[in-house]
């Protein structure tokens, strides 16, 4: 009768633990097609038209296709650089998507300068506000609409010395003026970030309250997480500092407010940069110690679960991002972003390494256990969530 007991239980905790998988899933499923278009008019050969397209009932849509590319050519004119639209045919460029072949198809280069140029058809007759959300140009633009800057982040510029690199979210509204033509022009150039650069993440197109009202929700789903994330690192201090003394506790607090900072660095919104603004090399650089951090004390949170012959890989593990952090510290933005896909492969073997690992050790008491294990597989889909897109836009 025990023997049937305890299956059963095992039965149910591993129904649970299912459920509860399929329920983060379906959640992280459900977000991301909230914030997708459900119908949109294609972009082609630079052009997208919405004379028949209703923006202000049909919400945002947002502005990927092919866009007009000009490599390292300015197409709005300054005191510097005369304009240059009689230059030559431009390339398509998929947006989003990296510029790297298309600046060199030779020897594909993230580095340089150039402007996006996508037209607008639209009803001249309708007296709509629109707005443009960029969430990130890689590492820095300037937004022009019909010839008018109107939204910038950094100072793009033909050489490294010369330009400012900066890439925070940024919208701007505009309206057509009575033209049936809206002409959209982002100028960027890129000389620190060895990724893909360019026009990386999906711009969004609506009516200035669409556009407002989506980033406004975006903003506070994340500090929900964000609020939920710190409850979470007080309450293991607060049990730490009343007597418990579990070390545990003071790692999984580390682990906790480091990948919430990770979040308020990388979101869309990077809402770090609402408060405090950084400069592209720093901001660089604290995310990669971040990741660090974060690997590193979900190594710790869980060393006393694993197997003692699985503590020769922690120590490699701490050898390798102990390395990471002197590299971090002493070179080039460009090269520590280069390695940092180490990171991730590193942090994702030890999520399921640790899972593994918990699931093994304490099999036989994993009822005690079910709430620690919960938690870990919440965090690790969140983070590993993080990761894949982390990954993608390499």
């Amino acid at each position: 009768m025990p023997s049937i007991r305890n299956k059963t239980e095992k039965w149910k905790i591993f129904i649970i633990v299912g459920l509860v998988i399929m329920i983060l899933v379906g959640a992280r499923m459900a977000w991301l097609y909230s914030f997708q278009s459900k119908e949109q008019p294609p972009i082609i050969n630079g052009q997208l038209d919405l004379r028949n397209w209703d923006v202000a009932k049909k919400g945002t849509i947002r502005l990927d296709g092919e866009w007009a590319f000009y490599p390292r050519l300015w197409l709005i004119g300054n005191d510097k650089h005369p304009a240059a639209f009689s230059a030559g045919e431009p390339q398509m460029l998929l947006v989003p998507g990296g510029w790297n072949s298309a600046m060199e198809p030779d020897h594909p280069t993230p580095f340089g300068y150039g402007s996006y140029r996508l037209r607008i058809l639209v009803d001249p007759a309708l007296e709509t506000t629109y707005s443009i959300s960029i969430p990130s140009v890689r590492s820095s633009s300037e937004l022009y609409v019909n010839g008018r800057l109107i939204g910038e982040s950094g100072q793009p510029a033909e050489s490294a010395e010369e330009y400012q690199a900066k890439n925070i979210p940024y919208s701007a509204s505009f309206t057509a003026n009575g033209s049936d033509v809206i002409e959209v022009v982002i100028q960027a150039a890129n000389y620190d970030d060895a990724r893909r650069s360019g026009i990386i993440r999906s711009l969004k197109l609506g009516t200035e309250v669409s556009v407002v009202h989506e980033i406004q929700l975006s903003v506070s789903l994340q500090q929900m997480v964000i609020v939920v994330f710190l409850m979470h690192a007080i309450y293991a201090l607060i049990l730490f500092f009343l007597g418990t003394r579990d070390r545990g506790l003071l790692y999984f607090a580390l682990l906790v407010f480091s990948a919430m900072f990770i979040i308020m660095f990388s979101s869309d919104e990077k809402l770090f940069s609402y408060w405090i603004p950084l400069s592209l090399e720093w901001g660089f650089r604290l995310v990669h110690l971040l990741i660090i951090i974060t690997i590193y004390a979900l190594l710790l949170c869980l060393m006393h679960q694993v197997p003692a012959n699985w503590k020769k890989v922690h120590l490699i593990c701490g050898i390798i991002l102990a390395a990471g952090v002197l590299l971090m510290l002493v070179l080039p933005v460009r090269y520590v972003v280069a390695v940092s896909p180490l990171y991730l492969v590193i942090f994702g073997g030890s999520v399921i390494m640790t899972m593994v690992a918990l699931i093994r050790t304490s099999f036989k008491e994993l009822k005690e256990n079910i709430l620690l294990l919960l938690s870990l597989i919440a965090f690790a889909s969140h983070m590993l969530w993080w990761g894949f897109f982390a990954a993608e836009r390499y």
